[in-house]
């Protein structure tokens, strides 16, 4: 055994880190889009999305505590700290996705866009997924495929917030206005931290080839 695995046995569990974190966040993404099919029970929804949320919270602070306690990392300090905080956002955005139905009481029925962008977002962080899991394997060779696929999900998504704006202000409720371009606005953002997440896995790939 080399010098280099006395140091650093358990660098590859940063890639393990990884994996865990996202699919936590296809769980997410999976109750989203069962939110919408069972609308009625939209509390119970949003209440597993918080917990879900507090979960990968969990998976963040385990990747920064290994963090301060290896030597040599398997790609830069900073990348494997700022793709963690990526990749939690796309949660709390989900998360913060079904408090906001909650709090702006948008109970009656679901809002008319919400199944498409849950279906874009799912699609988004399958993508994802598939391009983290990339990270560990040194050919890389489908990373670049799922990355760009990514990156037409946003563009989609960019083209369904105008849709649903559009549609939104030509009712007269301006009440109802401002809680619904805040939760579809909240649903664009959401495929934008994917599409960052890819890009970001594109730079560490390109400074670590």
């Amino acid at each position: 055994m080399g010098l280099k695995e006395l140091l650093i046995p358990e660098e590859k569990k940063f890639f393990d880190e990884f994996e865990k974190e996202v699919g936590v966040v296809k769980q997410g993404a999976a109750v989203l889009v069962e939110l919408t099919k069972d609308y009625s029970k939209v509390d119970h929804y949003a209440k597993k999305l918080d917990n879900i949320e507090h979960e990968c919270d969990c998976v963040v602070h385990n990747i920064t505590d290994m963090l301060n306690s290896t030597f040599i990392t398997p790609i830069d300090r900073e990348d494997i700290h700022s793709l963690a905080t990526e990749l939690d956002d796309v949660i709390d955005i989900i998360d913060a996705v079904g408090r906001r139905l909650i709090i702006f009481k948008v109970i009656d029925k679901c809002p008319k866009y919400l199944p498409e962008n849950a279906d874009l977002i799912m699609r988004s962080v399958v993508e994802m997924e598939k391009a983290v899991k990339q990270l560990r394997s040194p050919v890389k060779k489908d990373m670049e495929k799922a990355c760009i696929s990514v990156n037409d999900l946003e563009n989609e998504g960019d083209h369904l917030l105008a849709k649903a704006l559009g549609e939104l202000f030509d009712i007269d409720d301006v009440k109802m206005i401002v809680k619904m371009k805040e939760i579809y606005d909240l649903l664009e953002f959401a495929t934008d931290k994917c599409e960052e997440v890819a890009n970001h896995l594109q730079e560490i790939v390109s400074k670590n080839a």
